[in-house]
């Protein structure tokens, strides 16, 4: 197997990242994260998870499209409008999940690095990781002066959010990629509140079969989602 490779993405990026560093409004710094996003974001798209959609108004368009055997799931949205989800037959996997892949492993290699190597090391028990992202920390830290650690550690960090006057504030590092950004400023909270997933009961949909159809369960017209 051979294969080459280069730096196809890097320009693009960088280009980005330029401008997001000197955009002067919000809007213009969300802008030009999302072109860098956008692309990340295609290339982890899992094409196996499309499904087809029809919009459902007879009783007889939804018996045969649940009697497919490509059939999915549905959701009900009134008495006479159902949406009906099926699996693809025919899939073109032209995605570059790869390029997506790598991403992700760079990131953690970042992320990793910097958990064990930095933070860690520095404070030991002292240190928990509340939570993480694809490309963010939360910590619960236990320390005299955050600032002046933080400034111990400033060739990981940019302080483009602190304000001006702060001891920490610098734009030396600002938008520059691998280096980390307190999202909160100059300030740290105290509490924190977090949200976890709630479990729904799922939608089932009737539908009258033919006398002669059997079925297993001893509800026959009674079809739910998996």
């Amino acid at each position: 197997m051979k294969f080459t490779q280069h730096c196809w993405l890097k320009y693009y990026i960088n280009f980005n990242t330029e401008q997001r560093k000197h955009a002067k409004t919000a809007f213009e710094k969300d802008f030009f994260k999302l072109l860098n996003n956008a692309v990340y974001g295609k290339t982890m798209q899992h094409l196996r998870n499309r499904v087809k959609i029809d919009i459902v108004q007879t009783k007889k368009r939804a018996e045969k499209l649940v009697a497919s055997p490509t059939f999915h799931a549905f959701t009900i949205y009134s008495e006479n409008l159902v949406a009906v989800q099926r699996k693809l037959t025919i899939l073109c996997l032209n995605y570059a999940i790869e390029v997506g892949f790598t991403i992700l492993e760079l990131s953690k290699v970042l992320m990793y690095d910097f958990h064990y190597n930095i933070i860690l090391k520095k404070y030991g028990d002292k240190a928990r990781l509340l939570f993480t992202d694809t490309d963010s920390l939360c910590y619960e830290i236990t320390t005299g002066d955050l600032d002046d650690d933080l400034e111990n550690m400033k060739n990981y960090f940019y302080f483009p959010d602190y304000p001006r006057d702060h001891p920490l504030y610098s734009d030396v590092n600002k938008k520059k990629i691998g280096y980390l950004n307190p999202l909160s400023g100059s300030v740290f909270f105290v509490k924190r509140f977090e949200k976890r997933a709630i479990e729904e009961p799922l939608s089932v949909l009737k539908v009258c079969l033919p006398p002669n159809r059997k079925c297993s369960e001893s509800a026959a017209d009674r079809v739910s989602s998996p």
